[in-house]
């Protein structure tokens, strides 16, 4: 069945086995961090609403979801607001994304040790369309707290100019969109991957930066929460947004002073 739970169908009247999913859209954006938002409030304000209301009284979605032989949670979070407002008959939890991986494409274990042996600069990687949800001024404004001067911070991706015409900082270099091989060199030489966004279900970034042993430090909320473990990457509680850019600083100026931290991870 389709992956957005807006869409559920009506194949479950053929009357035959029938599993939704993995479905997505039930959790809304972070409310601690859209409080921060710098642009686009009201439309997402706005979906935030919506959504509460097609979750307690769309009638499709409740009939497509109790109908199904099993519905599959595409985030933990959607799993237990799906376990709260219906009666499924089986509900299961298993991510709309993977790592795509071949032979060819694991990274030795040579080139990770010989990546993180002697880093003199760690490189950052933020990648995604610049866009409020997606918080890359939380990005801009933890990297204003860091002490640390052996960092540098690439933002890949299209989108709004506000972010980028507002940064000052002589080590963050923005690099609009550009093809999917083209990112690939930034990834060989990446230490360390940055999600900062205040709304996800299982974003392909995520599991790209697994593929290519790179390290995620994130805010600890939608499907980031499930994916990145804690031998993995760096997980950041969102409680207030003072406090949440205060320790990405501070987790990037250890990393900084203490590389072989990343090592460990990415191995």
């Amino acid at each position: 069945g389709p992956a957005g739970y807006h869409e559920p169908g009506y194949l479950w009247k053929l009357k035959s086995p029938y599993i939704w999913g993995a479905t997505s859209g039930f959790e809304n954006i972070n409310k601690v961090l859209a409080k921060r938002l710098y642009a686009r409030k009201i439309i997402l304000y706005t979906k935030k609403y919506l959504n509460i209301l097609m979750i307690k009284f769309n009638k499709r979605i409740k009939k497509a979801l109790e109908q199904s032989d099993i519905v599959v949670a595409a985030t933990m979070s959607n799993k237990h607001i799906i376990e709260s407002n219906f009666n499924c008959r089986r509900l299961e939890y298993f991510p709309e994304n993977l790592m795509r991986l071949s032979k060819n494409d694991i990274l030795s274990t040579e080139f990770i040790k010989e990546k993180y042996s002697n880093v003199k600069k760690l490189t950052i990687l933020w990648i995604g369309n610049i866009e409020p949800r997606k918080m890359p001024n939380l990005l801009i404004d933890s990297l204003r707290c860091i002490k640390r001067k052996n960092i540098q911070v690439y933002c890949i991706g299209g989108g709004n100019n506000i972010i980028r015409d507002n940064c000052d900082l002589d080590f963050v270099t923005f690099i609009n969109k550009i093809p999917r091989d083209e990112v690939e060199k930034y990834w060989k030489n990446a230490h360390l991957h940055i999600i900062t966004s205040a709304h996800e279900a299982n974003t392909t970034v995520l599991f790209e930066a697994m593929e290519h042993c790179v390290p995620t430090l994130t805010t600890d909320i939608c499907g980031m929460h499930d994916i990145v473990k804690n031998n993995t990457g760096v997980k950041i509680p969102v409680d207030n947004y003072q406090n949440v850019t205060k320790a990405i600083a501070e987790k990037i100026d250890e990393l900084a002073a203490n590389p072989n931290k990343l090592y460990d991870m990415a191995f």
